[in-house]
């Protein structure tokens, strides 16, 4: 877990590990949530998670959930979940939401419960009952195409992220520290091409 401190001796040249961390810290208390809310279930809170960042390219997603994706060694599953880095540029809340979103879509998929269409592409009812079990998460209709796909932190929520992780919440001034590092890493920049372009006159 990364403590304040370290949070805020970041520079913004330091290794995107420290958003990594950030972003499964969310993951695994996004897991402990549903497994409060929903005792009924089997938790799987020992299944594991990869936390994966990259840019989006030109797909419209911000985050998505791939399921044994990688496996141990010993053969134990191992789960993927995407964000892209364009969304980090967002505020912190919006980066919570996109994780708990998908870490609903790995609950589901461990306990068997139906939450997008056959095509995949719809968020359907199932969804929207597992994250609606985290109290002060809501999950609304979003279009046709997506389902129920709109997802958002409401104010009691954000007030127990707000708390201290001792207490529950996931101390949210820490992770805007890290997050907003992100944001200040400069562009990449294209590694320009050693190859000649050559015309010919006869052909243009």
């Amino acid at each position: 877990m990364i403590t304040k401190e370290r949070a805020e001796a970041l520079t913004p040249q330091d290794s995107i590990r420290p958003i990594l961390e950030a972003g499964e810290e969310v993951l695994r208390w996004a897991g402990r949530e549903l497994a409060l809310a929903n005792p009924s279930h089997n938790p799987n809170l020992d299944t594991k998670v990869t936390l994966v960042i990259q840019s989006k390219g030109r797909a419209s997603r911000c985050g998505q959930f791939h399921a044994n994706s990688w496996s141990t060694k010993e053969g134990a599953p191992i789960h993927e979940i995407f964000i892209s880095s364009e969304h980090l540029k967002q505020n912190t809340l919006e980066i919570i939401s996109t994780l708990i979103h998908e870490r609903v879509h790995m609950w589901n998929f461990q306990n068997n419960i139906d939450d997008c269409s056959a095509g995949g592409r719809h968020n359907i009812k199932g969804f929207k009952t597992t994250c609606e079990s985290i109290k002060g998460y809501s999950c609304e209709f979003q279009s046709k195409s997506i389902g129920y796909g709109l997802t958002k932190i409401l104010p009691e929520l954000e007030k127990k992220l707000r708390l201290p992780v001792s207490k529950g919440g996931l101390d949210i001034d820490k992770l805007d520290i890290v997050f907003n590092k992100f944001k200040e890493l400069p562009p990449r920049t294209k590694t320009p091409t050693k190859s000649i372009k050559y015309t010919c006159n006869t052909c243009n």
